[in-house]
């Protein structure tokens, strides 16, 4: 007798969407932005992030390449005028040389005058806008051109930048993986990864900084102090475990060296092969040690006067500055008028070099630069200016049932801001500038 099966239930298909999730252009290119400027920051090089584009080469950037900057573009390089390499945005000029000189010639004219670039990726190779091919909201869709190829690259600029991103997060987690051995030995020699990528030593060893700088180079930076160090009596040593590189902050300045130099010092620590090549055994004893446990270099103190020569600002003078390092500041500079409402010049000074300049309205007096690197200005009108992701913000300042004080001062600790002025001291509290808790109860002339 045939026995019967029993009846499987039908297995439901799920329908697909009818409509196509997306995401706005502008907001996912800002996104971006900010990855790839974590991604920067992570290596070390914060720096590479340039500053806002200007309304000038906007104009002219839209003119050179003929058609109305698509809005994630636009909102993208008034952030910022560069992300690094080796994605390399263009200027107006560069545009214009880039489709003259490299893309017109080999290429076909319909080819020559769809495409629009705006990015160098190589000597011969650009990320263009392709104006036969728009995309949602006056977007246009992205190609990418190589010595006469043409491919499509993404749905929009935004989205294109979204991928650039992806690539440096994805490049970093790559970086982090490297053998077991070699962080045993970096660990060993007192390198903290409070980032995966990034390893950190303060030490006063001098014979393991000699042996990294070689007996040339060691003579250069000793010179007549015989000092390695500076006043910390210590070296800041930065690994950057996706290059590979090594910074090192010694008396005469801050010196980087390549992988080569780097790997030769590690193997002057312990001599053994870090990428499976054939080992021929050890060619000195092992030096391994804690370097942060060696002392400091002795304090070198000096006597007499140095003469400074002073070239003084003739359009401006300086008024303020704040920052969260001697490599990391602010300077606050006003014309030289002598009207109250003259405007303020805002300089971001990094290693000893302006990297962004910036002109305010707001006549501004002091200047505080919280832990998180926000910027914080104030003026005597009785308002206080938070600078954050390339967006200002006042903060109106007032205090109770008196009659308008005139303010003097602001700063604080950590992320705790304060405003202080004559019978009068606010605390900002996220939202508002309030009254300080307790209640310091000053008098109108405090």
């Amino acid at each position: 007798m045939r026995k019967e099966r029993p009846v499987r239930p039908k297995k439901r298909t799920p329908q697909l969407r009818k409509g196509k999730l997306t995401v706005d252009a502008t907001r996912l290119a800002l996104a971006a932005m900010e990855r790839i400027r974590s991604a920067l920051v992570r290596k070390g090089h914060g720096d590479r992030i340039g500053p806002p584009v200007t309304m000038r080469e906007l104009a002219a950037r839209a003119s050179t390449l003929g058609i109305t900057l698509p809005p994630s573009y636009a909102a993208t390089v008034r952030v910022a005028c560069r992300i690094g390499e080796p994605e390399r945005l263009l200027t107006a000029a560069e545009m214009k040389a880039a489709s003259d000189d490299v893309i017109s010639p080999r290429s076909s004219r319909p080819d020559t005058e769809r495409l629009a670039p705006f990015a160098r990726l190589a000597e011969r190779s650009f990320v263009c806008f392709d104006r036969s091919a728009p995309a949602d909201k006056d977007e246009l869709a992205v190609s990418e051109w190589t010595d006469g190829i043409l491919r499509p690259a993404a749905r929009h600029f935004g989205d294109w930048l979204d991928s650039v991103a992806d690539e440096r997060e994805e490049a970093l987690e790559h970086a982090a993986d490297i053998p077991q051995s070699l962080r045993d030995l970096l660990v060993a020699l007192g390198f903290g990864f409070e980032d995966p990528i990034v390893g950190r030593l303060e030490t006063g060893d001098t014979e393991a900084v000699e042996a990294l700088l070689g007996p040339e180079r060691t003579l250069e930076v000793r010179g007549t102090a015989a000092r390695l160090f500076d006043s910390s009596g210590r070296a800041a040593l930065t690994l950057n475990v996706d290059e590979f590189t090594l910074a090192v902050s010694l008396r005469t300045g801050l010196y980087v060296f390549e992988p080569e130099d780097v790997f030769r010092w590690l193997r002057w620590f312990r001599d053994e092969p870090f990428f499976g090549e054939v080992s021929r055994g050890p060619s000195h004893p092992e030096r391994v040690r804690d370097l942060r446990r060696a002392p400091r270099e002795p304090l070198l103190v000096l006597r007499g006067v140095l003469e400074v020569a002073c070239q003084p600002a003739r359009r401006h003078q300086f008024r303020a500055a704040a920052g969260r390092s001697v490599d990391d500041f602010y300077l606050l500079g006003r014309t030289g008028s002598t009207s109250d409402r003259s405007p303020s010049l805002l300089l971001h000074v990094m290693q000893g070099q302006v990297r962004a300049a910036h002109t305010l309205d707001e006549p501004l007096t002091h200047l505080h630069v919280t832990s998180d690197g926000t910027i914080w200005g104030l003026s005597h009108g009785g308002t206080a200016l938070r600078f954050a992701d390339g967006v200002a913000r006042a903060y109106p300042l007032k205090r109770a049932g008196r009659a308008p004080a005139r303010w003097y001062g602001i700063g604080g600790a950590g992320s705790r801001v304060l405003v202080w002025g004559a019978g009068a001291l606010l605390e900002f509290d996220g939202d508002r500038f309030g009254p300080f808790a307790p209640a310091p109860e000053l008098e109108d002339h405090e």
